[in-house]
């Protein structure tokens, strides 16, 4: 089936240009697609975020527009695209992301509403409405971006990973640096991460703003073109410096592929990582180091403990990430030109 690419709606717009129709025999699922739902009947109630960021209880019975997708969050859920629409369905997201839960979710009094796909999303030209951004793809990383990226991941998703994120972008606005600041995977949309990351940058760009419901399963190449485009986006506003959050651990899978892919070598001036313990920081540093790139400061949810400091200062002379001395610890690290050489820099680096 054909797909068509569609810019955020309301509700009330969204429900008068769009059409419905029962997916074809030989209908494959795709992320990202559009669809009609329903609650199953034995199924327990459903919240739900509109688009216009009201809450919604949904109860067995009722209807729903949502969108097929694939989802790595906390609380041991994972769920994905079922190659189907014979596969049991669950709402994997309070967005309204749908997709087959894998069977380790459903353990443990995992309680997920079950939903049934009733009918694709049509536009106007009878293709399936698709989340995808329709915005031509970003050819390549922008030059004058190279070296002036900030990795920023944990070794678990409660580390502290977009709360470094943030002191960091304020010591490098403090410091007089325009800074971006992008969300290259998560466990879904999150209508509060940009408030949270305008703390600590001049602009910031998610997944979402290119038309993903999450990053999770996409192929390389895919993930490879999703950061590029968010890079593309950024570099509109001249930023001196990128920090690219990835909110998953560093096992995680797309987390993996960023940090080991080695066309972003010359792009990353280091990363920054959260961790949980001192040992779990060890860990991480490793992991880092395996990948090429060198560690800037460990930060994250250790750093309330003045025994796990201490711990990990034992082990690795690699700076913690202190609020009170990142700027004595990062800054010199970084070498970069300010924005009134900006000009001058995009000439040379064209």
């Amino acid at each position: 089936m054909k797909r068509k690419t569609f810019q955020t709606l309301t509700t009330a717009a969204f429900s008068k240009m769009s059409r419905l129709q029962r997916p074809d025999a030989d209908y494959t699922p795709v992320a990202g697609d559009v669809a009609l739902f329903e609650c199953c009947a034995d199924s327990v109630a459903l919240p739900l975020i509109s688009a216009e960021g009201v809450a919604h209880t949904l109860q067995p019975g009722q209807r729903f527009f949502g969108v097929l997708g694939a989802v790595y969050g906390p609380g041991d859920l994972e769920g994905y695209v079922p190659e189907s629409l014979d596969a049991p369905l669950h709402v994997l997201h309070a967005s309204g992301i749908v997709g087959q839960a894998a069977p380790h979710s459903m353990c443990k009094g995992a309680v997920l509403a079950s939903v049934r796909l009733l009918s694709l999303v049509l536009g106007e030209n009878g293709q399936v409405l698709h989340t995808t951004n329709s915005e031509p793809a970003a050819a390549s990383v922008p030059a004058t971006l190279q070296g002036r990226v900030l990795f920023v991941g944990g070794t678990d998703a409660q580390a502290g990973t977009r709360q470094l994120a943030e002191a960091i972008g304020q010591t490098l606005q403090n410091r007089g640096y325009q800074v971006a600041r992008l969300r290259i995977n998560g466990h879904g949309p999150d209508s509060t991460w940009k408030n949270h990351a305008l703390n600590g940058a001049n602009t910031c760009h998610s997944f979402e703003d290119i038309g993903l419901t999450s990053t999770y399963m996409l192929t390389p190449a895919a993930l490879q073109q999703a950061l590029t485009d968010l890079l593309s986006q950024a570099e509109m506003q001249r930023p001196d410096w990128v920090i690219v959050e990835m909110e998953q651990s560093l096992l995680q899978r797309e987390s993996d592929l960023l940090l080991n892919d080695p066309r972003w070598k010359s792009l990353i001036a280091g990363v920054a990582l959260a961790a949980s313990t001192p040992i779990a920081a060890i860990g991480g540093l490793q992991i880092v180091e395996h990948a090429g790139h060198r560690t800037l400061a460990v930060g994250g949810s250790m750093l309330d403990s003045v025994l796990m400091r201490s711990e990990f200062e034992v082990f690795s002379d690699v700076p913690l990430a202190m609020p009170s001395a990142l700027r004595k610890t990062l800054l010199p690290q970084l070498s970069v030109h300010l924005r009134n050489d900006w000009d001058a820099y995009v000439l040379a680096a064209s």
